[in-house]
């Protein structure tokens, strides 16, 4: 069975959600592995891969979240409200913009410490890196940009676009 061309703009956008949620759920499961409780022998090169997938995650979705809002949610918006200047999905941006700074300026902090060598083993991790203020982090991120993604993938579908007027020249366009 071949896809509905209609569908294009899901499938376009498909990839990007799918690598938000495959980093999200790397992030959380090197999470794991930093509880306080955990086996420390691999804490500081996690730690690190943590900070890293944290800072990737949020240079990716606010690159991702620009094009949308500049490109792609203006074409949008005159048909379907739920992507005009103040509704649903920009409001959920703003939302997980809020998270991001929050979430990036912790990671920054952690990073400047360990950077500063006071971590020698997993015993010391604890010393620049707070399990629970991370974890909240990342929830508050998560509650937000998983539900997120799915309305938004569910506002692309073909039936929406169809009934909401469009062309189907104008939908490719917007993946081109």
């Amino acid at each position: 069975m071949t896809s509905d061309p209609w569908d294009c703009l899901y499938h376009g956008m498909l990839p990007f959600h799918e690598h938000f949620r495959h980093s999200v759920t790397q992030i959380s499961a090197l999470l794991t592995t930093l509880q306080p409780s955990s086996p420390s022998k691999n804490k500081p090169t996690n730690l690190a891969n943590l900070l890293y997938l944290c800072a990737s995650l949020c240079r990716s979705l606010d690159t991702h979240h620009t094009i949308e809002e500049r490109f792609i949610f203006p074409v949008l918006a005159p048909r379907l409200p739920q992507f005009a200047h103040s509704s649903q999905h920009t409001r959920e941006h703003a939302q997980m913009h809020s998270a991001l700074h929050e979430l990036e300026t912790y990671v920054g902090e952690v990073g400047q410490r360990l950077r500063s060598g006071r971590v020698k083993s997993g015993a010391e991790v604890e010393e620049v890196f707070e399990w629970d203020k991370m974890n909240g982090l990342v929830e508050g991120l998560k509650a937000v940009l998983l539900p997120h993604l799915q309305a938004e993938e569910a506002s692309l579908r073909a039936d929406v676009v169809k009934k909401a007027g469009f062309q189907l020249a104008e939908i490719r366009n917007l993946i081109r």
